[in-house]
């Protein structure tokens, strides 16, 4: 369940203020309970060897390897909160970026931190709409739509990053929240 759960069915109507906060912030540790879990110094990402880690394997998008997908979702991250609702100009993430898991980790700390700038920085206008361009594309986008993007975009590729592992030979680590 977690974010697409319950989060997203009381969306905008009953969640304002400091409760709209303090749920986007539950939802974003739950989001972490999953991906930092594939991550984290002690589960699973560290027990897949380092050339598993980087290895393509036919079938997926985006690079196709456990490390691409981590650093395409990162760059998703950075480009929705960094590029779009604070105009900010970072420089585009790449695999080549992280080569390690470690390097992933590191990446997925300045995510957070840019997750955290957003909640706090918009904590009473979190409905409020943000136009962007991007070349000749506008976009408009709130800062919980960007928000909620963001996590159910972790959460596909989450589970794109497991099913690689499998074709690799490796046992899927569960990362449901609820059992």
């Amino acid at each position: 369940m977690g974010c697409k759960g319950s989060l997203v069915r009381i969306q905008s109507s009953r969640l304002k203020g400091p409760c709209e906060k303090q749920g986007l912030f539950l939802c974003h540790i739950l989001k972490n309970l999953t991906i930092a879990k594939l991550l984290d110094n002690r589960d699973y990402c560290a027990t897949v060897k380092p050339e598993h880690f980087i290895q393509e394997v036919e079938g997926f998008g985006r690079g196709g390897s456990m490390r691409s997908l981590l650093t395409h979702v990162a760059n998703s991250s950075q480009h929705w909160i960094a590029v779009h609702t604070f105009r900010e100009n970072p420089q585009r993430i790449t695999a080549d970026a992280a080569p390690t898991v470690n390097h992933c980790r590191e990446l997925y700390k300045k995510i957070d931190e840019l997750v955290y700038r957003l909640i706090y920085s918009f904590e009473n206008s979190y409905h409020t709409e943000i136009t962007s361009v991007t070349g000749d594309k506008t976009f408009m986008a709130s800062p919980f739509k960007v928000f909620m993007h963001i996590i159910t975009h972790e959460y596909h590729h989450k589970g794109q990053i497991l099913t690689i592992s499998r074709h690799l030979g490796y046992t899927p680590v569960d990362t449901d929240i609820l059992r």
